[in-house]
């Protein structure tokens, strides 16, 4: 995999979990399906299904990245 393909698949992951996030702020978690988020991203069901299996994979990616956000934050002092 090249270097290109690899940043766009980072672009790809993280325009997902931005829509995703965009909707459980919406609708709500539990009132927000994964097509949901498949529309809002503009991508294929099969770009969803190569990051993400289940909605709660995309729920524990979101709170990986807030708690890595937290970490690195109090590194810094």
């Amino acid at each position: 995999m090249t270097i290109p393909e690899l940043r766009q698949n980072k672009e790809r992951r993280q325009k997902l979990l931005e829509c995703a996030t965009d909707l459980f702020i919406e609708k709500g978690y539990f009132n927000t399906a994964i097509r949901d988020i498949i529309v809002r991203s503009g991508f294929g069901t099969g770009t969803f299904y190569n990051y993400f299996i289940y909605k709660e994979d995309v729920s524990r990616a979101l709170l990986e990245e807030f708690a890595n956000q937290i970490v690195s934050g109090f590194s810094e002092y």
